[in-house]
């Protein structure tokens, strides 16, 4: 990842002769100090101080240098310090002993200096380059798209690097087009460029058949995952008259390894997401297919067989095997109406096309308007409706919520057994209408409850037939568009289920006073 293709930066590092001239000065402030010491204490003060400009040039600047001032000091003893003075002649033995420790201690102490001072610099560059590194992941890890990532690490890198960045991506040709420029108003890439991050991108391995002619101020990094997928080529452009050019080869190779990561991850990311759409898409067309065969196949039999029989046999049948055959003709229809009106329902939910039009109704007029149309249904079952007293008015679509309780009612007509009670029950507990409708069926296990809420998700209990799983699916989506809930909970007793509506309640109109009429 984040494989390097062209270099054309170069480091603008201070020469090394500065670093002599610093120990030069350094060494002659200790000449300085220890000619002022030499008047006031003994001479054998002289060498400790000669020794600490040793050290401090040597902390301050390179290995040679340090050497560079071990010889000054070296030089500076004799020339002042020993007989005869003035002069670089050393007349007496003892001396020549002192000179020789002093060059011994002050090259091992000098080294030892430059080398811990080489490992606090590069300690110090390792923490600075590892923040950045973090500052950097932490920046592109909160976005999600490839070009969001590129638009992130360029945001992070413009003012670190002074330079302008570019990020190349492939279309659907292999060809790479200028998918971001940061800053905005940067000038475009020339021709040039983009012919040679086509090359680079294309190329198989990095031998000296992708290496191109350095250009000053550019530079062009491949990003890479980690099966070699190319996906994109950032190109660096920094000003070649700025003297920022500090910024090192290891910490680009760092930020592109980042950077590659990070886009591998968001395509991979929207690779499984096309994935687990396609796999839902084609789970969802299985479903509908089975659900239409049985749903759409079962009235129009039933409808077909009826209407029939009143042509073949209209005049053997008796007035009430007609009626029986009308009236079972005038159910499959509705069931049949019901069920295509769940199917727009769900196509609308689907499509965020589902519009909330909201006035002042009462919960009586919603639940009565749903018993009716399930008459048919419902006359199997002894129904009880019981609702509060403090009940209020709902700023609901009375349509939507009608429905949702057919839906609901019409699930638990399916899987109740025929004479048993259907109970319909509204509260209000904490600003919250709570309408429970309540079966006396199998139940749904509690592993089942949230499922059941799913499109086309249906459990056959004992010998009824299975449903198409829109009705609550359907029902749950209504909900959840006016700020409420529906959820499936146990039966009274432990028998049946209970699936409770619960809707926030607004603020009560102002009605009318009829004393003002």
């Amino acid at each position: 990842m984040g494989t390097h293709l062209e270099s054309g930066f170069r480091s603008n590092r201070p020469h090394s002769w500065y670093n002599y001239f610093a120990a030069t000065a350094i060494m002659t402030v200790a000449m300085l100090a220890a000619l002022t010491i030499d008047q006031l204490l003994p001479r054998t003060n002289v060498l400790p101080v000669l020794l600490v400009g040793v050290l401090i040039a040597a902390v301050r600047t390179s290995f040679g240098a340090s050497l560079w001032s071990s010889l000054l000091g070296l030089l500076i003893y004799n020339y002042f310090f020993t007989e005869p003075y003035h002069t670089f002649v050393i007349a007496h033995r003892d001396d020549l002993v002192t000179v020789a420790f002093f060059v011994l201690l002050s090259s091992v102490t000098g080294n030892l200096a430059t080398r811990l001072r080489l490992q606090m610099l590069a300690l110090r560059e390792s923490k600075a380059r590892i923040e950045d590194l973090l500052g950097l992941s932490r920046d592109i890890a909160g976005a999600a798209g490839e070009l969001d990532i590129m638009q992130a690490a360029a945001r992070f890198l413009h003012p670190r690097m002074n330079a302008m960045i570019y990020c190349l991506q492939s279309n659907e040709a292999g060809h790479l087009h200028q998918a971001l420029t940061y800053p905005q108003q940067a000038p475009p890439l020339d021709e040039q460029t983009l012919r040679r991050a086509n090359a680079v991108s294309t190329a198989s391995k990095l031998d000296a058949s992708t290496q191109q002619e350095a250009v000053p101020g550019l530079q062009l990094y491949r990003l890479a995952s980690a099966e070699g997928e190319i996906l994109a080529v950032i190109v660096f452009r920094q000003d070649v008259t700025s003297h920022d050019l500090t910024w090192s080869e290891a910490q680009i190779r760092g930020y592109c390894q980042l950077i590659s990561q990070a886009l591998e991850r968001a395509r991979l990311s929207s690779r499984l997401e096309t994935a687990r759409l396609d796999a839902e898409t084609e789970r969802l067309r299985s479903a509908l297919l089975s659900s239409v065969s049985h749903d759409l196949k079962t009235p129009l039999a039933t409808m077909i067989g009826s209407t029939s029989s009143l042509l073949q046999y209209h005049d053997r049948l008796t007035p009430e095997d007609r009626q029986a055959l009308l009236e079972g003709t005038l159910q499959e229809a509705e069931r049949l109406h019901r069920y295509i009106d769940n199917l727009l329902d769900m196509t609308r939910l689907g499509y965020g096309t589902l519009k909330l039009e909201r006035d002042w109704v009462t919960l009586n007029d919603i639940v009565g308007s749903a018993t009716h149309r399930l008459q048919s249904v419902l006359s199997k079952f002894e129904l009880i409706v019981t609702m509060a007293d403090d009940i209020p008015l709902l700023f609901v679509h009375a349509a939507l919520i009608e429905q949702a309780i057919v839906n609901i009612l019409e699930n638990a007509a399916r899987f109740a057994p025929e004479g048993s009670t259907l109970t319909i029950e509204a509260s209000i507990q904490e600003q919250t209408l709570s309408l429970d409708i309540t079966d006396e069926g199998p139940g749904i296990p509690e592993a089942e409850r949230k499922l059941v809420f799913n499109t086309f998700y249906s459990a056959a209990k004992g010998d009824r037939q299975k449903g198409t799983g829109l009705g609550l699916a359907i029902c749950h989506g209504m909900i959840g568009a006016h700020g409420g809930r529906v959820e499936a909970l146990d039966g009274r007793h432990g028998i049946g289920t209970t699936f409770r509506i619960s809707l926030p309640l607004h603020n009560q109109p102002l009605l009318p006073d009829d004393s003002d009429e």
